[in-house]
């Protein structure tokens, strides 16, 4: 039943154990932006119950884009820390994979953003061409400071409405300029952290259309204008693209006669990238189990390739044993009063 998901695979020339990948979600539990022991400690239980790769909680390329210190940032002692948890983690056979970011408009304090909207809810400042050039050189340090530290790939945060979605939204991104373009400062980006890496650094993409406080929101209101958005980034050096959904199996575009395909299915048939499915996986499996399973078989290899999970791993960090082993009556709806004690 769960031959596929458990199957191994690759990314780039990355072998992964299996399907099954803990998303990234912030946890605020650094202390001034450098993870502490148990930070070390939450990725290392994680990673020994079997997964095949953790994308890491979102870490500020620069300190204009995060608004606490007790989110993670990109500074030298911070990614040697990061490494350390990177060797705890690969001990378990498990990949794991920094996730880069900048807020932009939704930082609380400084907020740089693309333009004016009426999205965010405070007054912005207006990125000019140095200011962009300064985020681009940020995110391409971030990676090649990983990539130096010995990390085998990076995602870059474009999702959710943080910065370079803003970049990809018609709703916060009405510039005039090159960057009005809506997949142009992404591509720079990814081409620029190619041009200093090479070919072999994993660079996964994660990209949705709903957003902080617009859960309707849409980058692409079809598969053409996806393509057009997507393009461009895919062929400046993504290996995949993590699709975050609100549900892992809502049909995203609702064309007559059409293949009913997720927002990962679309990017997959879009692109020919390798891509990522999440969104709810984790209270599927606990509400039925055998019907989640068998969903993720049937489009793992067509529409998706892997498999994330975020609060569904909270609750049961042993899920990959639980479905290996069929073992469903041990599956733990996830509380939010697990944030506090996952640590």
């Amino acid at each position: 039943m769960s031959e596929y998901l458990l199957s191994p695979a690759s990314i780039n020339k990355v072998q992964l154990k299996n399907r099954i990948i803990m998303a990234p979600m912030t946890r605020e539990h650094c202390h001034n932006f450098i993870p502490n022991d148990k930070v070390s400690d939450y990725y290392s239980r994680y990673a020994s119950g079997g997964i095949s790769a953790i994308i890491t909680e979102a870490i500020g390329v620069c300190a204009s884009g995060i608004d606490s210190n007790s989110l993670p940032l990109v500074t030298s002692n911070a990614v040697n820390i990061w490494d350390q948890i990177r060797i705890r983690a690969e001990k378990y056979d498990c990949l794991i994979l920094p996730q880069i970011w900048h807020k932009g408009g939704l930082n609380i304090g400084t907020s740089l953003a693309p333009c004016k909207s009426d999205y965010f809810d405070k007054s912005i400042t207006i990125l000019d061409d140095k200011g962009i050039a300064e985020i681009i050189a940020a995110f391409v340090n971030a990676a090649v400071a990983f990539n130096l530290a010995g990390f085998r790939g990076i995602e870059i945060h474009a999702a959710h409405g943080y910065l370079l979605d803003q970049f990809m939204w018609v709703r916060t991104n009405i510039r005039k300029d090159h960057y009005g373009v809506r997949s142009q400062i992404a591509t720079e980006i990814i081409k620029n952290i190619r041009a200093c890496v090479g070919s072999d650094l994993i660079i996964s993409f994660r990209v949705s259309q709903w957003k902080v406080n617009a859960f309707d929101a849409q980058i692409a209101q079809s598969p053409q204008e996806l393509e057009l958005l997507l393009g461009p980034i895919s062929d400046a050096g993504v290996d995949v693209f993590h699709a975050s959904s609100r549900r892992f199996d809502q049909t995203e575009f609702d064309i007559k006669n059409a293949e009913k395909m997720n927002l990962a299915g679309w990017i997959k048939r879009i692109t020919g990238k390798q891509t990522i499915t999440v969104g709810g996986i984790g209270d599927a499996l606990v509400n039925d189990p055998v019907r989640t399973i068998n969903h993720l078989e049937r489009n793992l290899g067509n529409h998706y390739d892997f498999v994330a999970v975020g609060r569904g791993l909270l609750a049961n960090h042993d899920l990959v044993n639980i479905i290996k082993n069929r073992h469903f009556s041990k599956l733990i709806k996830f509380h939010p009063k697990m944030l506090a004690t996952a640590f």
